[in-house]
């Protein structure tokens, strides 16, 4: 329609949606701003900010990147502590749906969201609908969920967490994962472990494959703060009280 970006455009909004394809093509850019950065952008036909010149934008803008270093298992551990009643450790089979950028009309379908009549077991019956339609038949109730990179982006749809759950998932792991599809996990009681080094092992074991189930079981320790898989043993951050 008029206004979407078209391939190899690039534009910017002040909305909360950009995720590839939601405003035009999926070959376009969108960048996400405040109101006023859009407006300026627009009178100057470059992106900046108010008070900015267009030609100072590159020089007057300076990016860095600090890295300091990944905790080891020992570090988390030393910050984890879990409360009574939360489990120690959860070991179960599990199945990848390692794609970066699964967002939540991929995990649930928006036909389906404002069905105040639809069971939990119909719910369950749709996981990843959109994504892979053979998710249900190649997963098996139970099956811890490994996702990709900016898992849940999207809608804030609660279901995308809450069909995971009525599918038995007792926990979710992702590379990185959208705040607010993490927050709606939580609050359903869906457990949201991010631990990239093991979803980038896994991503190179399935390749191109949109869902595989995965051999041997994958083993998520929360007192140690690490996840066993395929004799390997990665570290996690551990959730906090409230996560709990």
């Amino acid at each position: 329609g008029a206004g979407l970006l078209e391939a190899g455009q690039v534009g910017i909004s002040a909305t909360n949606r950009n995720f590839r394809g939601r405003m035009g093509h999926v070959d376009a850019d969108c960048y996400l701003s405040s109101p006023e950065v859009v407006a300026a952008s627009a009178i100057a036909g470059v992106i900046t900010g108010p008070g900015m010149a267009a030609d100072s934008v590159s020089s007057s803008l300076q990016f860095s990147l600090e890295s300091h270093g990944a905790s080891t298992a020992e570090e988390s551990a030393a910050k984890s502590a879990l409360i009574d009643g939360f489990p120690r450790v959860v070991e179960a089979s599990a199945v990848a749906c390692v794609a970066d950028n699964i967002n939540t009309d991929g995990i649930y379908p928006g036909k389906y969201t404002y069905n105040e009549n639809i069971s939990n077991e119909q719910q369950a019956a749709v996981a990843f609908e959109n994504y892979d339609d053979k998710f249900t038949e190649i997963a098996q109730f139970g099956d811890i969920v490994v996702g990709g990179f900016n898992f849940g982006t999207g809608s804030s749809r609660e279901q995308a967490a809450t069909c995971l759950r009525f599918f038995g998932s007792p926990l979710i792991i992702v590379g990185s994962v959208n705040e607010t599809f993490k927050r709606n996990a939580l609050n359903n009681g869906l457990m949201v472990v991010e631990c990239a080094k093991l979803v980038r092992r896994i991503q190179s074991i399935v390749g191109a494959a949109k869902v595989r189930r995965l051999d041997g079981v994958v083993k998520v320790d929360f007192e140690r703060a690490t996840v066993s898989f395929d004799g390997a043993e990665f570290s996690f951050q551990p959730p906090g009280v409230v996560a709990q």
